[in-house]
Formats: structure tokens, C-alpha cells, sequence
């Protein structure tokens, strides 16, 4: 499934000037930004996490990546990471989960239930809380 509607993180550019199709970025892209087609170097910069494992390797200096090129509306809850978070979890199905000690806020999604180590498990770490167990349903309501 592709989302083609989310903003680019990076783009890559190459220098026409400096480049000489030498194909060590090609070599060395584990994402596949680049292809080789009709003799040139061609860029899927959809694909580049900013690992400049290209730039490294590039005998010219011919790699250039920005960040961020286009970004979302602002708005004061949707932020950029929280909309690539619900974007992640949609194409992957898998929910990116945070700890203790993570730099950034918690996430304001679809609501504010956090959930600390000692309240999940079984029997409880602290003697003064009450045991609790999570279900979660995915898919259809059950009947």
C-alpha cells in the first residue's frame, strides 16, 4: 500500500555537473533511492532515510540531500510526527512504542491513556496496585 500524499522527509539531488555515473551510490543505497536507467542515475527520493551512506561514498561530492523540502499545514495538534506516526501504523499495522527516558512528549493521538511497565504485568511489580489486564479487539466489533 502507498500513501502518496504524505510530504517528502528528504530529497536527494545529484549535480549533473559533478556526477560520473559511477554507480557507488547505487552500490551502496540499502533503500533503493537510486536506479540506473538509459545511462544515468535516477532518484526515488521517497525511499532516502538521510543515512548519507551515499554522500560517504560518492568520489565527487555530487550527493546532495535536504530535509523536510515540503511539510503539512501546521496545526497545533496534527503535527508532522504525529501524522507520520498514524501513517506508519496504518501501513504497517504496528504501533511505535515509547518508554521511559524518550526525549520527545507522548504522543496526542486518539486519546491520553498511557500505560507504565508496572500496570501490565502479571503478577503486578508494585504490591500496592491493583492487578489489571488489557484486551484489545482489532477489526470488527465484536457481536
Amino acid at each position: 500500500m502507498s500513501i502518496g500524499s504524505t510530504p517528502l522527509k528528504f530529497r536527494v539531488k545529484i549535480d549533473p555537473e559533478r556526477c560520473m555515473n559511477c554507480g557507488r551510490c547505487l552500490e551502496n543505497c540499502s533503500y533503493g533511492v537510486y536506479r540506473m536507467e538509459d545511462d544515468k542515475i535516477r532518484i526515488n527520493s521517497r525511499n532516502c532515510v538521510a543515512c548519507h551512506r551515499c554522500i560517504a561514498f560518492c568520489p565527487r561530492d555530487a550527493i546532495e540531500i535536504e530535509e523536510k523540502p515540503n511539510d503539512y499545514r501546521s496545526h497545533p495538534v496534527w503535527t508532522r510526527d504525529v501524522r507520520e506516526s498514524v501513517f506508519n501504523q496504518a501501513k504497517t499495522g504496528k504501533i511505535i512504542l515509547s518508554g521511559m527516558g524518550n526525549a520527545k512528549p507522548y504522543p496526542v493521538i486518539f486519546d491520553h491513556l498511557v500505560l507504565d511497565a508496572c500496570q501490565v504485568t502479571n503478577p503486578s511489580i508494585d504490591p500496592l496496585r491493583e492487578p489489571m489486564e488489557l484486551r484489545t479487539d482489532i477489526g470488527k466489533k465484536p457481536s
